[in-house]
């Protein structure tokens, strides 16, 4: 919105997977760049999205409604921002804020809106799925991850230090960019533009694969101010020289030999789980969703299931011959002498034989489903 100098300390530092930036957003501010800046890319007929942040809802709406007025194309809203009317709360933390935010902007601006999502917060896929309600035509996925790095020097018997903090990018956040891409891809209906770590043409396929519409690259140009335009000429040819007949055609083979990998996957992890469903009674839809949906047996949904069937105390049902030793163990059920003299154990002790044995029987399905039984609360 308005001019920033940007920080006066450090602001880039190399780590050995990337580099922290601590820029401080530095621009001219949006009159500078409609009297400036803008003539010359209508002049030269340049594409560009306008990336705006701000610090106040009313700042984005602004924005927002110059960019409609001077008939910006596309704007990317950057959410890692901290709103300072609500404790410098960073806008894309919260999905209520951000809501808010986008439909604000949503409702001045009718170009093409690109939400920006932070990867510091709990689920990406509730954010996404706010901004996209809220009437995002896109999410570009992921900004920086907060990072630090500390420089100790010693002299005359003395150290000193200095420590960076700021946005955390490059080849070392890829897998946690790719993750988010493909939790994005499952529950969002609109185009994500992968972003972390770009730096060859296998890079780029592989958030084709993950569920990316199109790709951002950022830290490569710092040191290889050409990465951009050699990626496009690679992409062209590798398209050409293998048979595609374009980009579409090449991202939709990539997506089809993803999910028949991810397919062959789950198969495995349904046959695991259908030979365990023998020896308990939960609920099998619960599990079946949470394979499929990726997150395999160890969803808290299918983790709720299990205690909630022995919160329940239901019947723990074995193979009688059939089981195998690791997950119905046999367990001693005999108990002492009962109160009438006779050798037989009471119905009490009976009662806590039983219990006994279901419990055995029930820590060895929990320890063969990769659980620890005794983290969990029975």
């Amino acid at each position: 919105m308005y001019p920033r100098a940007g920080n006066k300390h450090t602001r880039i530092t190399e780590t050995k997977a990337g580099m922290i930036n601590s820029i401080g957003l530095e621009n001219v501010g949006i009159e500078k760049f409609l009297s400036d800046k803008l003539p010359v890319l209508k002049e030269k007929h340049i594409n560009f999205v306008m990336n705006i942040a701000g610090s106040t809802l009313n700042e984005y709406i602004e924005l927002s409604k110059i960019c409609e007025i001077n008939k910006i194309k596309a704007i990317e809203l950057n959410v890692s921002c901290p709103n300072v009317k609500s404790g410098c709360l960073e806008f894309g933390t919260d999905e209520n804020s951000l809501y808010e935010l986008v439909s604000s902007v949503r409702e001045e601006y009718k170009g093409f809106l690109i939400v920006k999502l932070t990867p510091n917060v709990t689920s990406i896929e509730k954010i996404g799925l706010a901004a996209q309600k809220a009437g995002a035509n896109a999410v570009s996925a992921i900004n920086t991850l907060k990072g630090s790095s500390i420089k100790l020097s010693c002299k005359n018997g003395k150290v000193e230090k200095s420590v960076i903090s700021g946005g955390y990018s490059g080849i070392g956040i890829k897998p946690i960019a790719i993750s988010a891409v493909l939790r994005l891809s499952k529950v969002l209906d609109i185009p994500i533009i992968g972003i972390g770590g770009i730096e060859t043409l296998e890079d780029v396929l592989e958030f084709f694969s993950a569920g990316a519409e199109a790709v951002q690259i950022g830290t490569a140009n710092f040191t290889h101010p050409e990465t951009s335009e050699k990626l496009v000429i690679e992409l062209e040819n590798f398209i050409k020289t293998n048979g595609f007949k374009d980009l579409n055609e090449l991202k939709a083979q990539n997506v089809a030999v993803y999910n028949e990998a991810k397919g062959e996957g789950i198969q495995e992890e349904q046959k695991r789980v259908a030979s365990l469903m023998k020896f308990i009674d939960v609920d099998k839809n619960a599990v079946i969703k949470a394979i499929n949906d990726g997150v395999g047996v160890n969803d808290n949904e299918f983790q709720a299931s299990i205690l909630m069937a022995k919160t329940n105390k239901k019947e723990i049902k074995a193979m009688e011959e059939e089981n195998p030793a690791d997950v119905n163990p046999k367990t001693e059920t005999h108990a002492p002498e009962g109160e009438g003299g006779d050798g037989q154990p009471s119905e009490e002790e009976k009662a806590k034989a039983q219990q006994k044995a279901d419990d055995d029987k029930f820590n060895a399905i929990i320890s063969a489903m990769g659980y620890e039984s005794d983290k969990i609360n029975k």
